[in-house]
């Protein structure tokens, strides 16, 4: 695994490796058309 040397680097790459936390940020966060992926249809 490569070292993370920025904070915000970091803080996102732990959250974000978690798939439902992922998830929620997707959708939450990302216009509709930004976020389809198929690991994700089952949410929204």
């Amino acid at each position: 695994m490569s070292i993370i040397k920025k904070p915000h680097d970091k803080f996102f790459k732990e959250t974000l490796s978690d798939i439902e936390t992922a998830r929620d940020f997707m959708i939450n966060y990302l216009p509709k058309e930004r976020r389809y992926h198929d690991n994700c249809r089952a949410a929204y």
